[in-house]
């Protein structure tokens, strides 16, 4: 057999193992429900606590920083869906501005992070949201996606499903 044909094959070969076994098992690691990455678990934990925070200061400003600023950016709860920041920066203030006792004080656990692109620039961020209200509390789940919109520094939600 000529030498240039077998290592031709020998290429196909390691190809065809990499495209059998390897892709699909990095894609299982990756886009698995199950695992976590502990730093990104922490590292969106931050922001949002950055995002109460302000919430709980009454900054609607600091507290709409990490949504995307395109029109397609989803806001969806289980009364209404809402396209683009200003529109749920305009619901927000309408609902929850007109004075402190109605916003009461926010928080929020991170259940977990899973990513869901190979190069690590798109989140899906699961966890919970409580606020304290005078008399009252309300609490319930979010999903929320994020996106790297440049060199893994500026984060934005481009999507949020709160329920």
């Amino acid at each position: 057999m000529n030498r240039r044909f077998s290592s031709g094959i020998f290429v196909l070969l390691i190809a065809l193992f990499i495209a059998t076994y390897a892709i699909p098992a990095y894609k299982q690691k990756v886009l698995s429900s199950k695992q976590t990455d502990f730093k990104s678990a922490v590292f969106f934990d931050s922001m949002m606590q950055v995002q109460a925070n302000a919430w709980n200061m009454g900054d609607l400003d600091a507290f709409m920083e990490l949504y995307n600023d395109a029109d397609s950016m989803l806001f969806i709860t289980k009364h209404k869906t809402t396209f683009g920041k200003k529109a749920l920066y305009d619901s927000y203030s309408q609902s929850y501005w007109k004075n402190a006792q109605d916003r009461g004080l926010l928080s929020f656990e991170i259940y977990n992070s899973i990513p869901l692109d190979y190069q690590g620039l798109v989140y899906l961020v699961h966890g919970k949201w409580e606020l304290k209200l005078s008399d009252t509390a309300q609490e319930g789940k979010f999903s929320l996606v994020f996106k790297c919109m440049d060199k893994k520094i500026d984060w934005k939600i481009i999507a949020d499903h709160t329920w």
